[in-house]
């Protein structure tokens, strides 16, 4: 799967995920869409950092895993890189990283990283260890 160092996965990692149809499972999950943390809606931005937290958690509570935000999935089964408009990835995985920290406890061994699709297009992929 993405066995190499987090901050050394490529496109190329990603599309090999969707050339071996690797289906999600206890170890993998893919996010068409960014979780709508800046919401208008207070309850829908509640329930945005809950289910990131609940995805989070799962990998750490059972084997570990990689959680993949900007790829599109039909019944478990990668089909596309879609990507995410954001013009500075760095921003958005430090707002990941700071609801992670605070939201969880006990505290979580985990990583992020940006995987550049194409001009302010990203792929997020959060390694997550057990």
């Amino acid at each position: 799967m993405l066995e190499r160092p987090l901050e050394q996965i490529t496109l190329n990692d990603l599309q090999s995920l969707i050339d071996d149809q690797v289906r999600e499972g206890k170890s993998i999950e893919y996010k068409r869409e960014e979780y709508r943390l800046d919401s208008t809606d207070a309850n829908d931005r509640t329930r945005q950092y809950e289910e990131l937290l609940k995805d989070v958690s799962a990998f750490a509570n059972t084997l570990g895993g990689h959680l993949i935000i900007g790829m599109e999935e039909s019944q478990g089964i990668p089909t596309s890189i879609v990507g995410i408009a954001e013009a500075d990835p760095d921003s958005l995985k430090l707002r990941l990283t700071q609801i992670i920290e605070q939201g969880l406890e006990p505290r979580i061994s985990f990583g992020i990283h940006a995987v550049k699709r194409e001009s302010d297009q990203y792929v997020f992929v959060i390694r997550v260890l057990r």
